[in-house]
């Protein structure tokens, strides 16, 4: 037991030669060093070819003069028929009161638009604003 510990001891002593590694070249450690993080930079890079594709993607469909409103248009269709969707599944969709939904779909169009508004003002704080 005592020969084993002095052998283990006597490796990492300074000066043992056979201890010592040999000179390792700049590419090799270089490779080594960026080996384990190779995940995370391919990662970067396509996040950033990611991103520049998809601006070259909607740059196309950004200046179309009539995005914006079919945009907020179609938001409010889809807002309407989640809607209807939650109040089917939940039961309280009553066709006896056709005045009652109108008056809950019409609020909730409302608050839709108000929520737009309020967007716009304030991405347009600041600035010259032509709406």
């Amino acid at each position: 037991m005592q020969t084993k510990i002095k052998e283990i001891a006597s490796c990492c002593a300074r000066g043992n030669s056979s201890a010592r590694q040999e000179k390792r070249g700049f590419w090799q450690g270089l490779l080594l060093g960026l080996a384990p993080h190779s995940f995370c930079i391919l990662f970067i890079l396509f996040s950033i070819a990611g991103a520049t594709a998809g601006a070259s993607l909607m740059k196309k469909f950004l200046i179309l003069p009539y995005f914006f409103p079919i945009l907020i248009a179609l938001s409010l269709v889809f807002a309407t028929l989640s809607a209807s969707f939650y109040l089917r599944r939940n039961h309280l969709f009553f066709c006896r009161r056709p005045a009652q939904m109108a008056l809950f779909f019409n609020s909730l169009r409302e608050h839709i638009i108000s929520e737009l508004i309020f967007f716009l003002l304030y991405l347009s704080r600041g600035r010259e604003c032509s709406f």
